[in-house]
Parts: C-alpha cells; structure tokens; sequence
C-alpha cells in the first residue's frame, strides 16, 4: 500500500503506523520546500504555519509541492535531454558533411 493509500485509510491504521507516516510525508514535504525555488523567507514562513494546518491541508500542499517538483525536474531532464540530441544531431551532420566533401574529392579525382 503506497503512502498516499495509507494516508486516505488512516483509521486502518495503527498509532505508530499513523506516526511513522506522518513523519515520512512531514519529510517529504520538509525536502520538498526545501529544494523549491522559494525565497528563504517564504521557506521559514511557511514551515511555521505547517503545526498549524489540518491533516487534509498538509496533503493537499504536499501534493502541489510534489507536482511542481516534478515539473521543475522534468524541465531540467528536458533541457539535458535537448542538448544530448542537438549534440547527436551536430555529430551526425558534421560527419554526414565530411562524406559529401569526400565524395565530392573523388568525384573530382576521376575528371
């Protein structure tokens, strides 16, 4: 059962089963703004009001925190992603151009 099952079932869980998961998502969600774009100021205020919120609204914060993460690693795959193909592409027409003008020395060998 995944955290996310485990945290819409709570009352099938135990006391420290109910704990142990609220600690990983309270870690996940600490990583989570931790490595945000936020402003350090932002970061230290929202952390103060995090004691303050209900269960559901920790949930719902750390299911924004985790869709924006994602989006802002699948930015980073992306852009690494476009320059390993440039770079393939570059290298494949750079030898595609060293034929042609190898051809193109032959062709004029045989005149």
């Amino acid at each position: 059962m995944s955290q996310d099952d485990k945290m819409k079932n709570l009352d099938s869980l135990n006391q420290d089963q109910v704990e142990d998961l609220l600690h990983a998502q309270g870690n996940k969600l600490g990583f989570l703004i931790a490595k945000s774009t936020l402003s350090d100021d932002v970061k230290i205020e929202l952390v103060s009001l995090l004691g303050k919120m209900k269960i559901e609204d920790l949930e719902r914060l750390l299911n924004i925190f985790e869709a924006k993460f994602v989006d802002y690693s699948s930015k980073e795959i992306d852009d690494m992603f476009k320059f390993e193909i440039k770079g393939v592409v570059d290298s494949y027409l750079d030898e595609q151009k060293k034929m042609a003008d190898e051809l193109i020395v032959q062709v004029n060998n045989i005149e």
